[in-house]
């Protein structure tokens, strides 16, 4: 049923200039009197589908004389094929309760828009042809409610079962045919929801809001969401009086708990009431088996409609909105709707693109609110809508339901803006599946994991379980044997596109020929009071900007590669005390906390991650984490409690501005895991910590031996912090795994926690190692940051394992470590690379290279060096990427499970002569330059610290370099003669610290070995150069 054509706006602008540029001048104003007159009466020049010409009245018996012979009545199948207008109020009389209404192709049922409180009672409605309420050009301004009858035990269709005419989804208003159309359009308030401007107290019983409402009216029932670390802290109330020109709204009961008003935290408040309510019969809430609306292929729009006790737990594919296999559809939308008190999902959109679902609100429901089903489902838009209060489906309909989310998401080439997430496990989880699943699953071509983002920007998490924004666990998709598997795994979210021709697969890597990475940017994100982070992601090339994480018990976190928060504000607490005594928990901070089981958890606000990286906070500041008598606060974290090290090198930050708050804190090892032991954190401008290039590290001796560095007893405890100074060599991630974990190397015994002694060579201490988790009795690998150029034992409290895996990460090219393992005189086999290629044995350590190994017999100790022979890897952040180590070195000894080693004395040192151990290494201060040819330095803060180490054999000659800098939006980093001005080269990186090496032919090293070399930095300000040095 289409409305036809009316005059618009400026036709009708048209038509007032013509009539006054013919009447005389006192006519003027009563001709504008009259064309305002239209312009607001426009829509009256539409003909509403309630005004067609050809309806036939429900209420009239000749409608149905062909066909029931009455005006339908209590238990009547119902079968429209004309045009039909429904006029059934409840001022009439109660509305009978129908067995089915069947809109078949080509008829209508139009409801009459000059009736008010219309109601139609069905066990299903099943639509072919029309079901109109009203028209987007012709809002329907009276009441209709639609109840959906039924009971779970009296249906027997199943999940899978497509509906027809005679065999429709139960209890549901069902769209099934290609030319169907639902369309209902309620009057619209504005704004559907918007937030507090002042903060609503205990007892309160008014509450004061930003925007002026129109459309809310007295009775209209309304959510203040929670603004604490607890979704369950959301309150319903009824309004019963407006005023302050629409912005203060008069409740019907005092407020329970403490709702923010002010600063970034807001309470969103919501409007539930709607004109027109599709809904389930009363016993819904009993049975959890509600109605719905099934919607496939047809044209769908609804606007101002109220969807309530709908929904039928535990069966796939019902809904209270289904938007089912639609396909690309064109000007299909859900807007200014409710969708509240359900009993499974909110809106689902399911293999179908280009859907917009716009300033909704949805409120308490059962697992994923807003859900994308399947991976499939692309180019849909999610703007300005609230969700809120998503609780646990027992049992799930799908596994991740025990987790709800107000928005689930499958695949990332949709569009998020503006929306509110309140409460669930995550308030946005980008679940991404390798391909899609169930009924599209047939998409072989499209890669949630691969494919890049749409738009994530201007979107408010709070109050969930874990964190506002979760990019990982994601759906696995398929077992080995093709079979359907939801359970999640972790995962990696890196995007790409490919070249023309170029084929994506889902063995494809980034690094594959026509494959470019594309970073994916979340913006403008507010997080705040989510009980563990503001944000985690899992990926590559991820980027945060611009966003705002507040009271959170960790700020963000990105583990993986290249990942990057920029612009950022963390807040470490407010003066929003939340209300403390909502839980049983004892509260000895005077407010809510996020971590309730620990007293002592720290607050931190970017927090580097174990075994990955590198990841980089640029330009961000940190207010108000200061740490008191209950708690460690700081601008800075890592994982407590990790298994896993702190990859040395992995973590940079930049730019960043402390106010009030500590600089570091981790909570105490309580576990005794490796992971603390291993902490490692550059700051690379000094804004953090004071020393340019300092580095935050734990106490391992591995990190610390020689260089210097200063506790700091404010960091942490167990185990102790300090900050060390910057170093040409870097910090190394050296792992070696043991390939015998199931031989007889270890016990199973609990109670032997130290697995290995990692000792730097002529240090008197050595640092303890558990080998991996300290809750598993096998323990299969050992890492340690180490400090490159330099030489490390590794000793046991068991037998040596005979069988290891030597690797390295995050290693600059050029650089090596030597690892020295204690072994009895027996037999070695070893190899280098992927490709194994077995190494040579040498007589004396002053030999050791990359391909050779060293057996010391007197001392009984193995040396072999990695070295590491690759180039650094650029990325789309101007910030250096250490790559995952170009090869491994694999040891296996011929003394099995009889390599006893007890008691060997650490070896003193390494050879003056290895490898250019002693090298030509020189630093300089970098100063700000000059201003042309004035001898005045420009007008500049920034400093910097270049490291350069001059490298020669008979056959190679190259420069390495180390530089930190603190320039802000550095452009570029060159390499110049000092005497004669030639640019010799253009660092890969501009960011800092800049780390790598470049060749040179021998003349080339030997002029410039005379000349000196200048180091300059330029800058978006200072394109010529900001600072340098000589």
């Amino acid at each position: 049923f289409q409305c036809p054509p009316h005059p618009s706006p400026s036709t009708l602008l048209l038509l007032l200039w013509l009539m006054m540029t013919m009447a005389a001048p006192r006519m003027y104003f009563t001709l504008v009197l009259v064309g305002v007159v239209f312009l607001l009466a426009n829509s009256a020049f539409a003909i509403c589908p309630w005004s067609a010409s050809g309806l036939s009245r429900w209420s009239d018996a000749n409608t149905w004389s062909s066909t029931l012979g009455h005006v339908p009545t209590t238990n009547d199948v119902v079968t429209i094929t004309g045009q039909v207008l429904y006029d059934v109020a409840a001022t009439s009389g109660d509305s009978p309760l129908l067995a089915s209404v069947t809109i078949a192709a080509g008829g209508s049922l139009v409801f009459d828009g000059a009736l008010d409180d219309l109601v139609l009672d069905a066990k299903w409605i099943f639509v072919q042809g029309s079901f109109i309420i009203g028209a987007d050009d012709c809002i329907f301004p009276g009441h209709v409610t639609v109840t959906l009858w039924g009971d779970r035990d009296n249906f027997t269709n199943s999940a899978n079962n497509m509906p027809t005419a005679s065999a429709p989804i139960p209890k549901s208003l069902v769209m099934w045919g290609a030319n169907a159309v639902v369309e209902m359009h309620g009057t619209v308030a504005s704004p559907t929801w918007t937030r507090l401007s002042a903060t609503a107290n205990i007892n309160d019983t008014s509450i004061t809001v930003e925007h002026a409402v129109v459309g809310w009216s007295v009775g209209d029932k309304i959510i203040v969401a929670s603004t604490d670390y607890y979704q369950e802290l959301t309150e319903e109330f009824t309004i019963t009086a407006i005023g302050g020109g629409g912005h203060v709204i008069t409740l019907d009961r005092g407020v329970k708990y403490l709702h923010w008003g002010k600063d970034y935290e807001r309470a969103e408040v919501g409007l539930l009431s709607r004109k027109i309510v599709i809904q389930g019969d009363p016993s819904s809430d009993a049975t959890l088996f509600g109605g719905g609306l099934f919607l496939r292929m047809g044209q769908v729009r609804l606007s101002g409609v109220e969807v309530a006790r709908s929904g039928q737990q535990g069966v796939l594919g019902r809904y209270p909105v289904h938007l089912h296999l639609l396909g690309a559809t064109s000007n299909v939308y859900v807007k200014d709707s409710s969708i509240h008190h359900n009993y499974q999902r909110c809106l689902t959109i399911h293999k179908s693109s280009n859907i917009v679902v716009q300033r909704n609100v949805a409120y308490r429901t059962f697992g994923h609110c807003y859900f994308l089903e399947d991976g499939g489902e692309t180019k849909n838009i999610f703007d300005r809508n609230l969700g809120a209060v998503v609780l646990p489906m027992s049992p799930p309909l799908t596994p991740t339901d025990t987790q709800p989310t107000p928005f689930w998401i499958t695949n990332p080439d949709n569009t998020y803006t503006n929306n509110a997430a309140v409460g669930g496990q995550f308030g946005f989880w980008y679940s991404l599946p390798p391909n899609p699943t169930g009924k599209s699953v047939d998409m072989t071509t499209v890669f949630p994991r691969f494919t890049p983002l749409g738009v994530f920007s201007d979107n408010v998490a709070h109050s969930a379980t874990e964190a506002g924004l979760q990019v990982d666990d994601c759906i696995i998709g398929t077992n080995a044997d093709g079979s359907e598997n939801l359970q999640t795994e972790l995962c990696g979210y890196s995007p790409i596109v490919a070249a023309p021709g170029v084929n994506i697969t889902l063995k494809t890597r980034a690094y594959d020929a026509g494959i470019t990475q594309v970073p994916a940017t979340f913006s403008r994100l507010l997080a705040y009071k989510n009980r563990f982070r503001g944000a985690w992601l899992r990926g590559s090339l991820l980027v945060v900007t611009d966003s705002i994480f507040v009271d959170n018990a960790i700020g963000s976190n990105a583990p993986a590669d290249r990942n990057l928060f920029v612009n950022c504000l963390y807040i470490g607490e407010t003066d929003n005390i939340g209300t403390p005594g909502f839980t049983k928990w004892f509260n000895d901070l005077g407010r809510s906390r996020p971590r309730l089981w620990a007293t002592n958890f720290p607050i931190t606000g970017w927090q580097q991650y174990d075994a990955s990286g590198p990841m980089f906070s640029i330009n961000n500041t940190f207010v108000n984490f200061a740490t008191n008598d209950v708690r460690r606060a700081g601008a800075i974290g890592a994982l407590e409690n990790g298994p896993n090290i702190f990859a040395g090198g992995s973590a940079v930050l930049k730019g960043s501005t402390l106010i009030n708050s500590n600089e570091f804190a981790m909570m105490d090892n309580t576990a005794n895991a490796d992971g603390p032991k291993m902490v490692s954190i550059q700051d690379a401008d000094g804004t953090v910590t004071g020393v340019l290039g300092g580095y935050i590290v734990s106490n391992a001796t591995t990190q610390t031996y020689g260089l210097g560095c200063t506790p700091k007893p404010a960091w942490g405890s167990n185990p102790s912090f300090l900050l060390c100074p910057p170093f040409y060599e870097s910090y190394i991630w050296l792992s070696l795994v043991n390939q015998d974990v199931a031989g007889s190397n270890f016990g199973n015994s609990l109670n032997d926690f130290y697995r290995v002694k990692v000792t730097p060579f002529g240090s008197p201490v050595g640092d303890d190692l558990t080998g991996g988790n300290p809750r598993y009795p096998k323990r299969d690998n050992y890492n340690a940051n180490v400090i490159g150029r330099r030489g490390y034992a590794f000793s046991f409290n068991h037998p040596t394992p005979y069988h290891f895996v030597v690797s390295a990460h995050y290693v600059p090219a050029g650089e090596w470590v030597v690892v020295a393992l204690a072994y009895p005189s027996t037999s070695f086999t070893l190899t280098r690379g992927y490709g194994e290629t077995a190494m040579t044995p040498v007589s004396s350590l002053d030999q050791l290279s990359a391909t050779t190994y060293h057996y010391d017999a007197n001392g009984q100790w193995l040396y072999v060096m990695y070295y590491e022979e690759g180039q650094f890897s650029p990325d789309h952040f101007g910030m250096p990427s250490y790559g995952w180590g170009s090869g491994s070195i694999r040891i296996k000894a011929g003394c099995g499970a009889s390599c006893t080693t007890a008691g060997r004395a650490v070896p003193s040192g390494l050879p003056p002569n290895l490898l250019g151990s002693t090298p030509d290494v020189f630093y300089t201060g970098l100063t700000t330059c000059t201003a042309g040819s004035s001898s005045s330095a420009i007008s500049s803060t920034a400093k910097g610290l270049a490291y350069i180490r001059w490298n020669s054999s008979p056959s190679a000659f190259s420069l390495h370099y180390n530089i930190y800098h603190s320039v802000s939006n550095a452009t570029k980093i060159t390499v110049v003669d000092h005497v004669t001005g030639k640019l010799i080269y253009t660092l890969r990186s501009s960011g800092a610290p800049a780390r790598g090496m470049f060749s040179l032919t021998r003349d080339a090293y030997a002029t410039l070995f005379r000349s000196g070399l200048t180091i300059k930095i330029a800058s978006q300000d200072h394109p010529n150069g900001e600072i340098s040095g000589i």
